[in-house]
């Protein structure tokens, strides 16, 4: 969410964009830089990432397949 609060802080849509019109939304996304795109996935990787450990403090156990397997569902 932080991630994607910076992108619109970053890459604003134009006002002039109607969000009911795909194909106009589908061009704005295109023509967006890279950099929208990799913060967008630092932001789902770090709270894929902050997921398992919540989940291994939460449990209290040293299982460590519950916390991947919560990251890589985040993360897909």
């Amino acid at each position: 969410l932080i991630a994607e609060t910076i992108n619109g802080t970053l890459h604003p849509a134009p006002t002039t964009l109607d969000f009911k019109d795909s194909v106009a939304v589908k061009t704005f996304y295109e023509n967006q830089p890279l950099s929208l795109w990799l913060l967008v996935l630092a932001g789902w990787l770090i709270g894929s990432l902050l997921c398992g450990f919540l989940i291994k403090l939460i449990s209290k156990s040293d299982n460590k397949k519950l916390p991947i397997i919560a990251g890589c569902i985040l993360t897909l």
